[in-house]
């Protein structure tokens, strides 16, 4: 759920009809009522208002992150089995760009080389000049990684980064933030020993070059260890 510079408020979700999971975005004005800045496109779906992605007839498009920028411009970021059978079992990251008035500007597919297994985006942010920053998870041939892209506005890639762990088993990120130098801090978990999950956040240079590498491991956990959720879900910035 995002503000609009107007103050309508939009909000992303999932629907379901009979076939598939669809990606939709709902924009409310102040009254509760559906925005027609967004207008109806005459297409029996998209109404005023109202905005859904179903890619090429996926089953499966679905949203985990959406951010707004200064001029009105929508991001989303998720997953989406577009790539791949209806039916079929493997999902690729999609962020798609909606403009200020509702029309889709853009989508973004990754599909890790491993293309036989699932990629997910789970969070989104905009960098000082409008750069796209999303973070989640890339199949491999073991499991999975860290996977942390970078789009230009117009949804070109300029980098994508990938974290995995010395013992190469799963690895997902969940969250990042960016700072004022425009750093990329990314958490998430890893499955450092196989047994069980470490807390692990990086931290990426505006170029995507790894700077720093934190990993709290059980032991290193407040006691009982056994109480401690060994997973970073959240990444913030404080004041400073």
């Amino acid at each position: 759920m995002a503000m609009a510079p107007n103050g309508d408020l939009i909000v992303c979700g999932e629907t379901s009809n009979t076939a598939t999971q669809d990606l939709f975005l709902m924009r409310l004005d102040s009254t509760g009522a559906l925005s027609t800045a967004w207008p109806d496109q005459n297409d029996n779906v998209n109404k005023a208002g109202i905005r859904v992605y179903d890619g090429n007839g996926a089953d499966v498009d679905e949203p985990f992150g959406m951010v707004l920028d200064s001029a009105g411009n929508v991001y989303v970021c998720g997953a989406s089995r577009e790539n791949h059978t209806t039916g079929g079992a493997n999902t690729d990251g999609i962020v798609l760009k909606y403009a200020a008035d509702g029309t889709r500007s853009w989508v973004h597919l990754y599909d890790s080389p491993a293309t036989a297994l699932d990629d997910y985006y789970y969070d989104i942010a905009l960098d000082s000049v409008g750069n796209v920053l999303v973070t989640g998870y890339g199949g491999n041939s073991a499991a999975g990684d860290y996977v942390t892209t970078k789009l230009d506005s117009a949804g070109s890639v300029v980098w994508t980064t990938r974290f995995n762990d010395a013992k190469n088993k799963e690895d997902r990120a969940y969250s990042l933030v960016i700072d004022k130098d425009d750093s990329i801090f990314v958490t998430g978990y890893a499955n450092w020993d196989n047994t069980s999950n470490d807390t692990v956040t990086l931290k990426y240079d505006k170029n995507g070059n790894q700077l720093m590498l934190l990993r709290l491991t059980a032991e290193s956990a407040p006691s009982p260890a056994s109480d401690f959720y060994k997973s970073g879900l959240k990444v913030l910035l404080d004041a400073k």
